[in-house]
Protein backbone atom coordinates (compact mmCIF):
# COMPACT_ATOMS: atom_id res chain seq x y z
CA UNK A 1 0.00 0.00 0.00
CA UNK A 2 2.89 2.19 0.66
CA UNK A 3 3.60 2.34 -3.02
CA UNK A 4 0.25 4.05 -3.43
CA UNK A 5 1.74 7.41 -2.45
CA UNK A 6 5.21 7.00 -4.45
CA UNK A 7 3.42 6.03 -7.64
CA UNK A 8 0.86 9.00 -7.32
CA UNK A 9 4.51 11.58 -6.16
CA UNK A 10 6.09 10.09 -9.51
CA UNK A 11 3.34 10.50 -12.25
CA UNK A 12 2.45 13.75 -10.56
CA UNK A 13 5.68 15.87 -11.12
CA UNK A 14 6.63 13.67 -14.18
CA UNK A 15 4.66 15.67 -16.54
CA UNK A 16 3.27 19.15 -16.64
CA UNK A 17 -0.22 19.90 -16.16
CA UNK A 18 -1.88 18.10 -18.88
CA UNK A 19 -5.19 15.77 -19.20
CA UNK A 20 -8.70 15.32 -20.31
CA UNK A 21 -11.83 17.56 -19.99
CA UNK A 22 -12.96 19.09 -16.58
CA UNK A 23 -16.51 19.91 -15.85
CA UNK A 24 -19.01 21.27 -13.72
CA UNK A 25 -22.46 20.15 -13.83
CA UNK A 26 -25.22 22.19 -12.39
CA UNK A 27 -27.39 19.65 -10.58
CA UNK A 28 -29.42 22.53 -9.25
CA UNK A 29 -30.63 23.55 -5.68
CA UNK A 30 -26.76 24.50 -5.43
CA UNK A 31 -25.33 21.30 -5.44
CA UNK A 32 -22.64 21.14 -8.72
CA UNK A 33 -21.21 17.90 -10.02
CA UNK A 34 -17.30 17.70 -10.95
CA UNK A 35 -17.14 15.34 -14.42
CA UNK A 36 -14.43 13.98 -15.78
CA UNK A 37 -13.78 13.29 -19.77
CA UNK A 38 -10.46 11.26 -21.29
CA UNK A 39 -12.70 9.98 -24.37
CA UNK A 40 -9.77 11.87 -26.63
CA UNK A 41 -6.91 10.46 -24.88
CA UNK A 42 -4.77 7.29 -25.06
CA UNK A 43 -4.61 6.10 -21.60
CA UNK A 44 -6.68 6.98 -18.99
CA UNK A 45 -6.11 9.48 -15.75
CA UNK A 46 -4.69 8.06 -12.74
CA UNK A 47 -4.47 11.14 -10.59
CA UNK A 48 -6.61 14.82 -10.51
CA UNK A 49 -5.12 17.65 -8.62
CA UNK A 50 -7.95 20.79 -9.06
CA UNK A 51 -8.99 24.05 -7.45
CA UNK A 52 -12.57 24.67 -7.34
CA UNK A 53 -13.83 28.07 -6.43
CA UNK A 54 -17.38 30.09 -5.92
CA UNK A 55 -17.95 33.64 -5.90
CA UNK A 56 -20.05 36.57 -5.22
CA UNK A 57 -19.67 35.43 -1.36
CA UNK A 58 -20.35 32.08 -1.91
CA UNK A 59 -18.85 29.73 0.48
CA UNK A 60 -18.29 25.66 -0.22
CA UNK A 61 -20.40 23.80 2.31
CA UNK A 62 -18.79 20.45 1.67
CA UNK A 63 -17.29 17.95 -0.75
CA UNK A 64 -18.93 14.56 -0.81
CA UNK A 65 -20.09 11.61 -3.31
CA UNK A 66 -16.42 10.74 -3.97
CA UNK A 67 -14.78 7.31 -4.37
CA UNK A 68 -13.10 5.99 -1.48
CA UNK A 69 -10.57 3.05 -2.07
CA UNK A 70 -9.37 0.98 -4.52
CA UNK A 71 -11.40 1.02 -8.05
CA UNK A 72 -12.90 -2.05 -8.98
CA UNK A 73 -15.41 -3.61 -11.76
CA UNK A 74 -18.41 -2.95 -9.21
CA UNK A 75 -17.21 0.37 -7.92
CA UNK A 76 -14.83 1.75 -10.01
CA UNK A 77 -13.28 5.20 -9.84
CA UNK A 78 -10.49 7.50 -8.27
CA UNK A 79 -10.45 6.37 -4.15
CA UNK A 80 -7.25 6.96 -3.35
CA UNK A 81 -6.17 10.18 -1.55
CA UNK A 82 -2.49 10.68 -0.51
CA UNK A 83 -2.67 14.17 0.78
CA UNK A 84 -4.75 12.94 3.64
CA UNK A 85 -4.92 8.63 3.81
CA UNK A 86 -2.79 7.28 6.93
CA UNK A 87 -1.17 3.73 6.92
CA UNK A 88 -0.28 1.75 9.83
CA UNK A 89 3.55 0.34 10.64
CA UNK A 90 2.20 -2.51 8.09
CA UNK A 91 1.84 -0.14 5.17
CA UNK A 92 -2.14 -1.02 5.49
CA UNK A 93 -4.40 1.77 4.67
CA UNK A 94 -6.40 2.35 8.38
CA UNK A 95 -7.94 5.58 7.05
CA UNK A 96 -8.86 6.61 3.37
CA UNK A 97 -8.93 10.29 4.60
CA UNK A 98 -10.82 12.84 1.68
CA UNK A 99 -9.95 14.37 -1.65
CA UNK A 100 -9.92 17.85 0.39
CA UNK A 101 -6.50 19.09 0.60
CA UNK A 102 -6.70 22.64 1.73
CA UNK A 103 -9.78 24.85 1.73
CA UNK A 104 -13.45 23.45 1.55
CA UNK A 105 -16.51 23.92 4.30
CA UNK A 106 -16.71 27.63 4.74
CA UNK A 107 -14.57 28.90 2.34
CA UNK A 108 -14.69 29.91 -1.07
CA UNK A 109 -12.38 27.30 -2.91
CA UNK A 110 -11.48 24.05 -2.35
CA UNK A 111 -8.49 22.08 -3.74
CA UNK A 112 -8.79 18.29 -4.33
CA UNK A 113 -6.41 15.50 -4.86
CA UNK A 114 -7.24 12.14 -5.70
CA UNK A 115 -6.25 9.41 -7.81
CA UNK A 116 -6.51 5.57 -8.93
CA UNK A 117 -5.60 2.24 -8.09
CA UNK A 118 -6.28 -1.50 -9.11
CA UNK A 119 -4.75 -4.75 -10.19
CA UNK A 120 -6.58 -5.55 -13.50
CA UNK A 121 -7.89 -3.79 -16.26
CA UNK A 122 -11.23 -4.87 -15.43
CA UNK A 123 -11.25 -3.05 -12.28
CA UNK A 124 -10.10 0.44 -14.01
CA UNK A 125 -12.16 3.37 -14.00
CA UNK A 126 -14.63 4.87 -16.43
CA UNK A 127 -13.11 6.65 -19.24
CA UNK A 128 -15.02 9.38 -18.36
CA UNK A 129 -17.44 9.96 -15.04
CA UNK A 130 -17.64 12.13 -11.98
CA UNK A 131 -15.39 12.93 -9.50
CA UNK A 132 -17.23 14.03 -6.96
CA UNK A 133 -20.22 16.50 -5.51
CA UNK A 134 -20.09 19.71 -4.23
CA UNK A 135 -22.78 21.38 -2.03
CA UNK A 136 -22.71 25.24 -1.82
CA UNK A 137 -23.99 27.91 0.73
CA UNK A 138 -25.00 30.93 -1.57
CA UNK A 139 -25.49 32.97 1.51
CA UNK A 140 -28.61 34.17 -0.46
CA UNK A 141 -26.71 35.92 -3.01
CA UNK A 142 -28.50 35.35 -6.41
CA UNK A 143 -25.73 34.71 -8.63
CA UNK A 144 -23.15 32.61 -8.24
CA UNK A 145 -20.58 31.42 -10.61
CA UNK A 146 -18.13 28.20 -10.37
CA UNK A 147 -15.13 27.69 -11.66
CA UNK A 148 -12.70 24.47 -11.13
CA UNK A 149 -8.99 24.88 -13.17
CA UNK A 150 -5.79 22.33 -12.21
CA UNK A 151 -4.05 22.89 -9.46
CA UNK A 152 -0.57 23.74 -11.06
CA UNK A 153 1.30 22.73 -7.55
CA UNK A 154 -0.67 19.57 -7.30
CA UNK A 155 0.23 18.20 -10.87
CA UNK A 156 -2.93 19.37 -12.42
CA UNK A 157 -4.23 16.27 -13.95
CA UNK A 158 -1.95 13.51 -14.73
CA UNK A 159 -2.50 10.48 -17.40
CA UNK A 160 -1.05 6.45 -16.55
CA UNK A 161 1.33 6.39 -19.10
CA UNK A 162 2.98 10.18 -18.29
CA UNK A 163 1.93 11.41 -21.72
CA UNK A 164 0.99 15.19 -22.58
CA UNK A 165 -2.76 15.61 -23.38
CA UNK A 166 -4.79 18.86 -23.86
CA UNK A 167 -6.38 20.14 -20.71
CA UNK A 168 -9.53 21.88 -21.07
CA UNK A 169 -12.01 23.01 -17.72
CA UNK A 170 -14.66 25.02 -17.00
CA UNK A 171 -17.16 26.59 -14.71
CA UNK A 172 -20.75 26.95 -14.67
CA UNK A 173 -23.44 29.29 -12.98
CA UNK A 174 -25.84 28.34 -10.54
CA UNK A 175 -28.81 28.94 -13.01
CA UNK A 176 -32.04 27.95 -12.22
CA UNK A 177 -32.25 27.73 -8.48
CA UNK A 178 -35.66 26.67 -6.84
CA UNK A 179 -36.43 27.58 -3.19
CA UNK A 180 -39.53 26.07 -2.79
CA UNK A 181 -42.09 24.33 -4.85
CA UNK A 182 -45.65 23.19 -4.13
CA UNK A 183 -47.74 20.45 -6.00
CA UNK A 184 -50.94 19.18 -5.91
CA UNK A 185 -53.52 16.41 -7.44
CA UNK A 186 -56.93 17.07 -8.22
CA UNK A 187 -59.75 15.39 -8.05
CA UNK A 188 -59.95 14.25 -11.77
CA UNK A 189 -57.75 15.03 -14.71
CA UNK A 190 -56.52 18.04 -15.53
CA UNK A 191 -57.10 19.69 -12.30
CA UNK A 192 -53.59 19.09 -11.25
CA UNK A 193 -51.48 22.31 -9.75
CA UNK A 194 -47.92 23.69 -9.68
CA UNK A 195 -45.90 26.02 -8.30
CA UNK A 196 -42.41 27.35 -7.96
CA UNK A 197 -39.93 30.17 -6.56
CA UNK A 198 -36.35 30.72 -6.77
CA UNK A 199 -33.52 32.35 -8.96
CA UNK A 200 -32.68 32.59 -12.18
CA UNK A 201 -29.04 33.99 -13.67
CA UNK A 202 -30.33 35.31 -16.68
CA UNK A 203 -29.33 38.77 -18.21
CA UNK A 204 -32.05 41.85 -18.18
CA UNK A 205 -31.37 42.41 -21.97
CA UNK A 206 -32.95 38.94 -22.33
CA UNK A 207 -36.48 40.59 -21.68
CA UNK A 208 -35.51 43.70 -24.42
CA UNK A 209 -36.22 40.61 -27.25
CA UNK A 210 -39.75 40.36 -27.83
CA UNK A 211 -40.00 36.71 -27.78
CA UNK A 212 -41.08 34.11 -24.78
CA UNK A 213 -40.98 32.80 -21.95
CA UNK A 214 -41.10 29.09 -22.24
CA UNK A 215 -41.96 26.84 -18.42
CA UNK A 216 -41.68 23.06 -18.84
CA UNK A 217 -42.39 20.59 -15.95
CA UNK A 218 -41.36 16.72 -16.20
CA UNK A 219 -39.74 14.32 -14.77
CA UNK A 220 -39.05 10.56 -15.30
CA UNK A 221 -42.62 9.20 -15.78
CA UNK A 222 -44.72 12.43 -16.67
CA UNK A 223 -47.40 11.23 -19.47
CA UNK A 224 -47.04 14.08 -20.89
CA UNK A 225 -44.41 17.22 -20.15
CA UNK A 226 -46.68 20.54 -19.01
CA UNK A 227 -45.42 23.35 -21.06
CA UNK A 228 -46.42 26.89 -20.61
CA UNK A 229 -45.46 29.90 -22.33
CA UNK A 230 -45.62 33.64 -21.77
CA UNK A 231 -45.19 36.51 -24.44
CA UNK A 232 -42.01 38.80 -23.64
CA UNK A 233 -42.80 42.55 -25.16
CA UNK A 234 -43.44 45.89 -23.86
CA UNK A 235 -46.64 44.62 -21.77
CA UNK A 236 -44.80 42.13 -19.97
CA UNK A 237 -41.74 44.01 -18.91
CA UNK A 238 -41.70 47.08 -17.36
CA UNK A 239 -38.87 48.49 -14.95
CA UNK A 240 -37.13 45.72 -15.09
CA UNK A 241 -39.59 43.97 -13.83
CA UNK A 242 -41.28 41.03 -16.16
CA UNK A 243 -45.17 39.56 -15.20
CA UNK A 244 -47.63 38.15 -17.00
CA UNK A 245 -50.95 36.13 -15.88
CA UNK A 246 -52.68 34.15 -18.43
CA UNK A 247 -56.11 33.18 -17.31
CA UNK A 248 -57.78 30.40 -20.10
CA UNK A 249 -60.88 28.99 -18.11
CA UNK A 250 -60.35 26.54 -16.50
CA UNK A 251 -56.48 27.17 -17.03
CA UNK A 252 -54.84 29.64 -15.12
CA UNK A 253 -50.86 29.96 -15.34
CA UNK A 254 -48.52 32.96 -14.33
CA UNK A 255 -44.58 34.06 -14.35
CA UNK A 256 -42.53 36.59 -12.68
CA UNK A 257 -39.16 37.60 -12.78
CA UNK A 258 -37.61 40.36 -11.23
CA UNK A 259 -34.29 41.08 -12.52
CA UNK A 260 -32.60 43.74 -9.76
CA UNK A 261 -32.77 40.62 -7.50
CA UNK A 262 -32.99 37.84 -9.79
CA UNK A 263 -35.92 36.07 -7.76
CA UNK A 264 -39.02 34.31 -10.34
CA UNK A 265 -41.89 32.86 -9.14
CA UNK A 266 -44.79 30.80 -11.44
CA UNK A 267 -47.88 28.64 -10.91
CA UNK A 268 -50.24 26.56 -13.46
CA UNK A 269 -53.50 25.70 -11.82
CA UNK A 270 -55.65 23.15 -13.69
CA UNK A 271 -53.30 21.09 -15.93
CA UNK A 272 -52.45 17.78 -16.06
CA UNK A 273 -49.61 16.69 -14.20
CA UNK A 274 -50.08 13.01 -14.27
CA UNK A 275 -46.99 10.67 -13.90
CA UNK A 276 -45.21 13.25 -12.31
CA UNK A 277 -42.63 12.17 -9.50
CA UNK A 278 -39.34 13.34 -7.79
CA UNK A 279 -36.57 14.30 -8.59
CA UNK A 280 -38.76 17.17 -10.99
CA UNK A 281 -37.26 18.78 -13.65
CA UNK A 282 -37.93 22.57 -14.19
CA UNK A 283 -36.53 23.98 -17.21
CA UNK A 284 -37.37 27.70 -18.02
CA UNK A 285 -36.59 29.16 -21.45
CA UNK A 286 -36.09 32.98 -21.84
CA UNK A 287 -35.12 33.94 -25.74
CA UNK A 288 -31.98 32.08 -26.03
CA UNK A 289 -31.20 31.66 -22.66
CA UNK A 290 -32.21 27.81 -21.08
CA UNK A 291 -31.56 27.24 -17.16
CA UNK A 292 -33.02 23.98 -15.58
CA UNK A 293 -32.54 22.32 -11.87
CA UNK A 294 -33.89 18.88 -10.57
CA UNK A 295 -36.15 19.17 -7.25
CA UNK A 296 -36.03 16.30 -4.91
CA UNK A 297 -38.89 15.82 -1.73
CA UNK A 298 -36.68 18.33 0.44
CA UNK A 299 -37.90 21.02 -1.93
CA UNK A 300 -41.29 19.78 -3.53
CA UNK A 301 -43.72 20.44 -0.58
CA UNK A 302 -41.07 20.32 1.95
CA UNK A 303 -39.48 17.68 3.83
CA UNK A 304 -43.03 16.63 5.77
CA UNK A 305 -45.20 16.10 2.77
CA UNK A 306 -44.72 13.89 -0.03
CA UNK A 307 -45.48 15.07 -3.82
CA UNK A 308 -48.75 13.23 -4.31
CA UNK A 309 -48.64 9.63 -4.98
CA UNK A 310 -52.13 10.04 -6.79
CA UNK A 311 -50.27 11.71 -9.67
CA UNK A 312 -48.54 7.85 -10.57
CA UNK A 313 -52.05 5.84 -10.79
CA UNK A 314 -52.32 3.96 -14.23
CA UNK A 315 -48.74 5.23 -15.05
CA UNK A 316 -46.58 2.81 -12.87
CA UNK A 317 -46.81 0.47 -9.89
CA UNK A 318 -45.75 2.46 -6.79
CA UNK A 319 -45.52 1.83 -2.90
CA UNK A 320 -44.69 4.45 -0.12
CA UNK A 321 -45.12 2.99 3.60
CA UNK A 322 -46.45 6.10 5.70
CA UNK A 323 -46.52 4.22 8.66
CA UNK A 324 -45.38 0.87 10.44
CA UNK A 325 -46.29 -0.66 13.85
CA UNK A 326 -45.58 -4.14 15.33
CA UNK A 327 -47.68 -4.55 18.76
CA UNK A 328 -45.80 -7.32 20.42
CA UNK A 329 -47.20 -9.73 22.73
CA UNK A 330 -46.24 -11.71 25.61
CA UNK A 331 -48.45 -14.61 24.71
CA UNK A 332 -47.24 -16.49 21.78
CA UNK A 333 -48.77 -15.65 18.48
CA UNK A 334 -50.19 -12.91 19.60
CA UNK A 335 -48.27 -9.73 17.68
CA UNK A 336 -50.08 -7.50 15.69
CA UNK A 337 -48.80 -5.40 12.45
CA UNK A 338 -50.01 -2.55 11.17
CA UNK A 339 -49.16 -0.91 7.95
CA UNK A 340 -50.96 2.67 6.43
CA UNK A 341 -49.15 4.42 3.42
CA UNK A 342 -50.13 4.70 -0.58
CA UNK A 343 -50.00 2.76 -3.48
CA UNK A 344 -50.44 3.00 -7.29
CA UNK A 345 -51.22 0.57 -10.27
CA UNK A 346 -50.01 1.12 -13.42
CA UNK A 347 -53.12 -1.11 -14.33
CA UNK A 348 -55.81 0.72 -13.35
CA UNK A 349 -58.73 -1.84 -13.92
CA UNK A 350 -56.25 -4.67 -11.60
CA UNK A 351 -58.62 -6.69 -10.24
CA UNK A 352 -57.63 -7.98 -6.80
CA UNK A 353 -60.89 -10.12 -5.92
CA UNK A 354 -59.39 -13.28 -8.15
CA UNK A 355 -55.56 -12.89 -6.96
CA UNK A 356 -53.84 -14.01 -4.16
CA UNK A 357 -51.91 -11.15 -1.74
CA UNK A 358 -48.95 -11.72 -0.05
CA UNK A 359 -46.98 -9.31 2.49
CA UNK A 360 -43.81 -10.10 3.07
CA UNK A 361 -41.33 -8.48 6.50
CA UNK A 362 -37.84 -9.48 6.72
CA UNK A 363 -38.12 -13.33 5.57
CA UNK A 364 -41.47 -13.64 6.80
CA UNK A 365 -44.47 -13.83 4.53
CA UNK A 366 -48.14 -13.85 4.87
CA UNK A 367 -49.91 -15.41 2.43
CA UNK A 368 -53.99 -14.04 1.61
CA UNK A 369 -55.74 -16.29 -0.24
CA UNK A 370 -57.40 -15.66 -3.99
CA UNK A 371 -60.88 -14.27 -3.19
CA UNK A 372 -60.28 -12.91 0.46
CA UNK A 373 -60.34 -9.37 -0.54
CA UNK A 374 -64.24 -8.05 -1.76
CA UNK A 375 -64.59 -5.31 -4.41
CA UNK A 376 -66.29 -1.85 -3.92
CA UNK A 377 -66.70 2.05 -5.23
CA UNK A 378 -63.11 2.13 -6.74
CA UNK A 379 -61.20 -0.25 -3.53
CA UNK A 380 -60.94 -3.90 -2.23
CA UNK A 381 -61.01 -4.31 1.36
CA UNK A 382 -61.07 -7.74 3.02
CA UNK A 383 -61.33 -8.54 7.06
CA UNK A 384 -60.98 -11.51 9.53
CA UNK A 385 -59.44 -13.45 7.00
CA UNK A 386 -57.74 -16.34 8.20
CA UNK A 387 -54.36 -17.01 6.91
CA UNK A 388 -52.99 -20.97 6.31
CA UNK A 389 -50.44 -20.04 9.12
CA UNK A 390 -53.31 -19.04 11.51
CA UNK A 391 -52.53 -15.12 11.54
CA UNK A 392 -55.73 -13.07 11.19
CA UNK A 393 -55.52 -10.69 8.24
CA UNK A 394 -57.53 -7.28 6.94
CA UNK A 395 -56.96 -4.45 4.50
CA UNK A 396 -58.19 -1.95 2.50
CA UNK A 397 -57.04 -0.54 -0.65
CA UNK A 398 -58.68 2.93 -2.61
CA UNK A 399 -57.69 3.46 -5.97
CA UNK A 400 -59.48 6.54 -6.04
CA UNK A 401 -57.60 7.84 -2.87
CA UNK A 402 -54.71 5.76 -3.37
CA UNK A 403 -54.18 5.01 0.15
CA UNK A 404 -54.42 1.67 1.69
CA UNK A 405 -54.18 0.31 5.31
CA UNK A 406 -53.12 -3.38 6.29
CA UNK A 407 -53.66 -5.61 9.72
CA UNK A 408 -51.90 -8.79 10.28
CA UNK A 409 -51.96 -9.98 13.96
CA UNK A 410 -52.56 -13.44 15.55
CA UNK A 411 -48.98 -14.45 14.91
CA UNK A 412 -45.23 -13.80 16.12
CA UNK A 413 -43.88 -11.25 14.12
CA UNK A 414 -40.22 -12.28 13.42
CA UNK A 415 -38.37 -8.82 12.39
CA UNK A 416 -37.01 -7.11 14.94
CA UNK A 417 -36.27 -4.01 15.35
CA UNK A 418 -34.61 -1.84 12.99
CA UNK A 419 -34.59 -1.57 9.02
CA UNK A 420 -36.11 -4.16 7.09
CA UNK A 421 -37.61 -4.64 3.93
CA UNK A 422 -41.76 -4.89 3.61
CA UNK A 423 -42.83 -5.96 0.02
CA UNK A 424 -46.92 -6.25 -1.12
CA UNK A 425 -47.20 -8.97 -4.23
CA UNK A 426 -51.03 -9.14 -6.47
CA UNK A 427 -51.28 -9.95 -9.54
CA UNK A 428 -48.33 -7.46 -11.60
CA UNK A 429 -48.04 -5.42 -8.56
CA UNK A 430 -44.63 -6.84 -7.01
CA UNK A 431 -43.00 -3.36 -4.55
CA UNK A 432 -40.92 -3.51 -2.14
CA UNK A 433 -39.72 -0.52 0.66
CA UNK A 434 -37.08 -0.54 3.22
CA UNK A 435 -38.72 0.27 6.56
CA UNK A 436 -38.09 0.98 10.11
CA UNK A 437 -38.96 -1.28 12.68
CA UNK A 438 -39.46 0.62 16.29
Amino acid sequence: MKAICVLFVTSLFAVPVNAVVITCVNESNDVVRIDYDASGEKALPIAFALDVAVDGGATITKVYDYKVGDSNAASPGFGIFPNSMRLDSNGDVIDWGSPVVSGGAGTPSVTLGMASRYYDKKNAPGVKGALCRILIDTHGVSKVNVQVTPNTDGGGVVLEDATVATLTSGGTALGVRVNKCTVTAGSNSATDSISASGFIDVSADKFTIPGSVVVTISSADIVSPCVQTFPINGTTFKAGKYKCTRNEKPLKTSFAFDTATSKFSFAAKNVSLKGLSCPVHIEIKIGDYTGAADIDETIVNGVNRPIPIKLLMGVKDSLRVDKIKVKRSTTSSGDKLTVNGGFTVADRAVNMVSVPFSVTLGSQTFAIPANSFKAGKDKFACSKIVLPDGSVAAGNFNLGTCVFSLTIQKNTVMAGAGSVGLRLKFASFNEAQQVNIQ
